[in-house]
Order: C-alpha cells, then sequence, then structure tokens
C-alpha cells in the first residue's frame, strides 16, 4: 500500500509536468509550493507526534553526479548494515533527489528498488518544514550521504547492495568492453559532429594501449628486471594488442588520407598473450626473473575489444585496417526491428583472443625495435623524446 501510494503520486507528478511547457510549469510550481506548505505542515507535526513509536527521517540524494549517486547511497546502506547512525527504534528513511538533472536515470531506478525515493516536489518541502519545526534534528539522515569519506572502511566489510542481472551485465560489458568509457563518450560527440558538419571532415581513430607508453605493462616488466625483482602477471592468459607508436601515428596518417564523415578507423594490430610477453622480455634480456601469477584484479577483462560485432558488420576490410562508416539511419524502425542484420549471429567481435596470435619468438621481434627496449635492455642511443 505504501509503495502504490507513492508510484500513484509519481504518475501524477510526471503527468502534469509533461503536459505543462517550460514558464508555464515554472508558475505551476510556485503556486503549488505555497499551499504545499500550509497543507504539509499537520503532517510535520503529526510525525513529530508519533515519533516515540515510528521515527520518519528525510535525506537528500546526491543524484546530479554518478559518483555521488552510486558511491554515496552504497555507504549509507553499508553504513545502515553496520547500525551506524541508525534509530534504536522502528524508522522509515525516505529520499528526494537533488534539484539539478539526474545524472543516470537507470542508476537512480536501481535504487528505487532498494531504498524510498519519492518525488522532490514532495519530500523537499517536507524537510524544510522539518528543519523550521524545533526538534527537527532527529528526522535528518545522520549519515555519510553529503561526505563520501568512508572513514571505517564499510564498502571493504560488507558485500555491495547494488545488485544486477546476468543480463544487465553483459548488456554493461558489451557496452565498456571495446574501449573505455572516456573515449566511448569523445567518439559520440566526435561522430554526432559529423552530421551536421560539412565543410570539415571529421572522422575518428580507435586503438589499445601503444606499446611502451604509459598504460602498457612493459615499462612494468623491464623495472622488475632491473630491480632483480619477480615479474608480477595477474593471468598468463590474457591476451593484449601489440601496437607500437609509429602504428599508432601511421593509422592517423591514413585516417588523414582517406577519411570520409564520421569514419572511424581501426588499425589490425596482432596480439600475444601476457605470459608470452614477460617470457619475451625476459628473453631479450638474458634474465631469469621468476614469473608471479598475482590472480585478476577486479574490472579486468581476459580480452580487449577493438571493435563490437555490430560495427564489423558494416566495417570495410582496408588491408591493415578497418573503416566503420557512421551509423547515419533514420528513425525508421524497420531497419531496427522489422527487418534486422540477418548474419550479425554469425559475426565476432574483432578482440585480441581473435586476432593474428604472435608466439614468444614473434613477441621477440616485435618489442625488440621499440625505443624503450632498445635504450633499457640492449643500451642503445635512443633520442629521450621517443622512450
Amino acid at each position: 500500500m505504501f509503495l502504490s501510494f507513492k508510484n500513484k503520486l509519481i504518475q501524477v507528478y510526471i503527468r502534469i509536468r509533461n503536459l505543462l511547457p517550460g514558464q508555464k510549469y515554472f508558475i505551476f510550481k510556485i503556486l503549488l509550493y505555497i499551499p504545499l506548505y500550509i497543507l504539509l505542515l499537520p503532517i510535520i507535526l503529526l510525525i513529530r507526534l508519533i515519533r516515540p513509536f515510528i521515527l520518519i527521517r528525510f535525506g537528500e540524494l546526491m543524484s546530479s553526479r554518478i559518483g555521488h549517486l552510486a558511491a554515496n547511497t552504497e555507504l549509507y546502506l553499508c553504513e545502515k548494515e553496520a547500525s551506524i547512525n541508525r534509530p534504536n527504534i522502528f524508522y522509515i528513511d525516505i529520499f528526494y533527489t537533488s534539484h539539478l538533472p539526474i545524472c543516470n536515470d537507470y542508476l537512480l531506478n536501481k535504487w528505487r528498488q532498494i531504498i524510498n525515493i519519492w518525488p522532490r516536489w514532495l519530500i523537499y518541502p517536507l524537510n524544510v518544514l522539518n528543519n523550521i519545526i524545533p526538534f527537527g534534528e532527529s528526522h535528518k539522515i545522520g549519515n555519510n550521504l553529503s561526505h563520501d569519506r568512508d572513514i571505517l572502511n564499510l564498502l571493504d566489510k560488507y558485500p555491495q547492495h547494488l545488485k544486477f542481472t546476468s543480463q544487465e551485465e553483459t548488456l554493461g560489458i558489451e557496452s565498456l568492453n571495446a574501449m573505455g568509457i572516456s573515449k566511448a563518450m569523445m567518439e559520440k560527440v566526435a561522430i554526432a559532429k559529423s552530421r551536421e558538419n560539412h565543410s570539415t571532415t571529421i572522422c575518428v581513430t580507435r586503438y589499445g594501449n601503444v606499446m611502451a607508453s604509459r598504460g602498457s605493462v612493459i615499462p612494468l616488466f623491464i623495472n622488475q628486471i632491473k630491480n632483480g625483482l619477480p615479474l608480477t602477471i595477474t593471468d598468463p592468459n590474457m591476451t593484449r594488442f601489440l601496437m607500437s607508436l609509429n602504428d599508432a601515428v601511421d593509422l592517423v596518417l591514413f585516417a588523414f588520407e582517406n577519411g570520409n564523415q564520421g569514419d572511424l578507423f581501426v588499425n589490425k594490430a596482432p596480439a600475444a598473450t601476457i605470459g608470452d610477453l614477460a617470457k619475451a622480455i625476459k628473453d631479450l634480456a638474458k634474465v631469469d626473473n621468476e614469473i608471479n601469477i598475482i590472480g585478476t584484479r577486479h574490472g579486468e577483462k581476459l580480452y580487449e575489444t577493438l571493435c563490437t560485432r555490430e560495427e564489423m558488420v558494416k566495417a570495410e576490410d582496408m588491408g591493415d585496417f578497418y573503416r566503420v562508416p557512421a551509423d547515419n539511419r533514420d528513425l525508421n524502425y524497420s531497419m531496427y526491428f522489422s527487418e534486422g542484420e540477418k548474419n550479425l549471429a554469425e559475426i565476432e567481435d574483432y578482440h585480441s583472443h581473435n586476432t593474428e596470435r604472435l608466439n614468444v619468438e614473434g613477441v621477440k621481434n616485435l618489442i625488440s625495435k621499440l625505443a624503450l627496449v632498445k635504450k633499457e635492455l640492449f643500451e642503445e642511443e635512443v633520442a629521450d623524446f621517443l622512450v
């Protein structure tokens, strides 16, 4: 009954918001809040009267930033489980969202399944009245929702409360596996801009970590060898693309020469297992350091994906590169649902498990050309800007 009443209130508010244009909606809010404070005053007084038996508390979710919405809300639930800031009597915690735009509606809806999140227009005035009327301090949710510091390490001590179905996890992995979210957003913005820009050709290049760069494991292995330490790897069967700085430059130059509006270019790079990469560096350095397997880290993937199968369906093979044209379909839904892609199920993602796989000798031949390897392992003179 409690949830049913809450859902009806949400539906009524959404209908009013959708029916009224912006200026009229603003006037509606002003006219609504004045009598609303008057109508809600008896409710606050009633909440005070029943406090010895049922304590009702109010709190604001930091819903404008995804980090706060995810981590701070999880921290609140951990504190609740640890009996921190938890009353000794029966209580109900009710939240409302920030006034700024919601950072992620999907995440907010997931939290709605766990905690009570009521419409801001209703709970915010209640909270204002609660703060004005004396003895309102006990009706505030005393937690770290506004202070994102897990000083008691509760996030490590308690299991996560936000759960995802296997379908949701698969969808998330498919969305993020191709590349980091910041790079993916950059791609989306650039390709979207290409649709409205006709004077300048806008295209995008995509590749994994460049060998011996900041995100590469090669400098780590070399440093461990020079210090006589074991080489630490997470999983010897994990594969990664092997792309040099020269290959990265060639990809950009190829895009300059062959790019059309909204094109995405991907380099066809070989790959190798991390185990073979470690052995190759040991052979080149002529050392016999131990290799320690420390286990897969949280969020680390067995292979990296450069193109999804949806992109591979329309990709053009251009020798050493793939060109993926922009998806400029209109909102003709038959193209998405009625017709579909007959050969989509037959296509695989382009990832480091199904590209050309180098053995130890192949890896040695490839990485021996790197400036960092020449300088640190072969002690050759190399310009500093190349390392």
